[in-house]
């Protein structure tokens, strides 16, 4: 007898490369804005993340925007969800020792990130298991896969975009590089 199998309660993950964004634009744009916007560093343990940017401030985030709307509208489609709106939408500059600390977006159905130039070193994203399974499963696993997974990590590459369940618990490791890495989060929510 073979029992037939259900996945009940996953956490789905979307990635791509994106090619269509001129990264090195939203890179200058990302240093301009700094210079004239305090931020909201709360979570960003050393580096730097804007407050909301709003559509029509720079071209290539409104291009990015546009990318989001439509490929976050399939992703619902694709868990059978109702429409949803962008929420929140920042910048993050994150330079040499600098990481995101772990989080997850209360009211955001969507949460993602958008890596406009990623570190040559570190600043990986990983994703949390917090179902306290990780409690139950033994350390003698005959392999590690997405059942008894308690960490996923997605490389930091630019143009990577990521998109998952706003309550799925996240960070960004630390930049090990000298160079900055520039990424875009945003949250999505139920439709107003």
């Amino acid at each position: 007898m073979g029992m037939h199998n259900e996945l009940w309660f996953p956490s789905v993950i979307w990635s791509s490369i994106v090619h269509s964004i001129d990264n090195k634009s939203i890179r200058r744009y990302a240093y301009d804005r700094k210079k004239a916007d305090q931020g909201k560093s709360v979570l960003n343990q050393g580096g730097w993340s804007s407050s909301t940017v709003l559509p029509g401030e720079n071209y290539q985030i409104d291009k990015l925007i546009d990318l989001l709307n439509h490929e976050i509208d399939n992703c619902r489609k694709q868990v059978g969800l109702a429409e949803v709106q962008l929420y929140d939408l920042w910048i993050n500059i994150n330079p040499t020792g600098s990481y995101i600390k772990p989080r997850i977006h209360p009211d955001a159905v969507f949460s993602g990130i958008y890596f406009a130039n990623a570190a040559q070193k570190g600043g990986d994203m990983q994703f949390e298991r917090t179902d306290r399974g990780e409690y139950h499963l033994t350390d003698a696993l005959e392999q590690n896969n997405y059942y008894n997974a308690t960490h996923a990590l997605y490389a930091s590459k630019t143009g990577a975009l990521y998109v998952f369940p706003g309550w799925l618990r996240y960070h960004v490791d630390g930049v090990l590089s000298q160079d900055d890495q520039i990424s875009i989060g945003f949250v999505y929510g139920k439709k107003l």
